[in-house]
């Protein structure tokens, strides 16, 4: 039924990558081949997304005439020339993050979309505003149950423990999403200990990093798959830092499984999902992008930490859970048919 195409290269690690993931919630619902339209076999910011599955456009083509739309994933709303060939009607979901200083695609190829969708309200401000043209919201879901939402306790002279668990697609972005902020903050802080889970790429880069801060103790490296409900019940929260929209996830995966799995946040304001966070106050945004702020931040994430559990603990699992997803996709499927 749908021709699934994604932007981003095949995952090193299976199941890890949250696009992919996402694309097989709906693929169990409404099946279809899922062809990734990146050129190489690791991630690179030089590719310029122009030129994204034109390398495999004549299988792709092919592919298309045995399914009745084609539903494109993209980290970002890019001009990709490959759906200018493409016959049926085309779906865009942005995962990532929209600047309001990003530039956007030619007319004529938004024209091309039939249905553009975005993943927070945020970001559908932004692009109607910029467009001009009719966005749609569809929040991500993850499977929630699999997850089992507890209380969690942080007494005082208690180790603070916090999930990582966002893993760079190449070293430019171990600046872009706060490693060395982390690293940095953690030389300077007592009884903290971030877990930081990885997906098989710059791993050796890491490890030279925690050695350079010298922060080995205060620190775990996972570079495997792991039942992440079981790791969220030994934390007593999830930590994710950014200064770049589009290098993450409007509702990153990992802040969903902890608000789930009642386990407050500390993001920053690039990721949109950081409006919920202010809103609910079910964890903290960082002031500035520094290892000072995440320093301050970290003491009143100990001192409000029974606060901001219980705020998070209050948000009901199903906002995230996949019925609500497939159905709105299921609608607009059917509205394209």
């Amino acid at each position: 039924m749908i021709n699934y195409l994604c932007t981003s290269p095949a995952e090193i690690l299976a199941d890890t990558d949250a696009i992919y993931q996402e694309i097989a919630l709906l693929n169990s619902a409404y099946p279809g081949p899922v062809t990734s339209l990146f050129p190489l076999r690791k991630p690179s910011s030089l590719v310029p997304p122009p030129i994204m599955g034109l390398h495999n456009c004549r299988s792709i083509r092919k592919q298309e005439k045995n399914h009745q739309i084609n539903h494109v994933f993209a980290a970002g709303l890019f001009h990709l020339p490959l759906l200018y060939f493409l016959k049926k009607p085309i779906v865009y979901t942005v995962v990532g993050g929209i600047s309001r200083t990003a530039n956007v695609p030619p007319r004529s190829f938004i024209r091309r979309l039939d249905r553009l969708v975005v993943s927070s309200e945020r970001d559908k401000t932004i692009l109607e505003d910029k467009l001009e043209a009719e966005v749609k919201c569809i929040l991500p879901s993850i499977q929630v149950e699999n997850f089992t939402q507890s209380p969690r306790s942080l007494t005082e002279g208690e180790t603070l423990h916090l999930l990582m668990a966002s893993a760079p697609w190449e070293q430019a972005q171990f600046k872009s999403k706060g490693i060395h902020i982390i690293l940095e903050a953690l030389q300077s802080v007592d009884r903290v200990h971030v877990t930081f889970l990885w997906r098989g790429l710059h791993l050796q880069h890491m490890r030279e990093l925690i050695e350079k801060y010298g922060v080995g103790e205060r620190v775990q490296l996972i570079d495997q798959k792991v039942d992440i409900n079981q790791l969220m019940q030994k934390v007593h929260g999830t930590i994710l830092l950014c200064n770049d929209t589009a290098v993450i996830k409007s509702y990153p995966h990992s802040l969903i499984e902890s608000l789930v799995s009642g386990r407050p946040l500390i993001t920053t304001r690039e990721i949109a999902m950081s409006d919920m966070v202010t809103e609910k106050e079910c964890g903290f945004v960082l002031e500035t992008f520094s290892a000072a702020s995440l320093l301050r931040t970290l003491a009143k994430f100990r001192e409000e930490y029974a606060f901001l559990q219980q705020n998070t603990m209050g948000i009901p699992k199903s906002l995230f859970a996949p019925s609500e997803t497939l159905a709105k996709y299921g609608k607009i499927y059917e509205g394209l048919l």
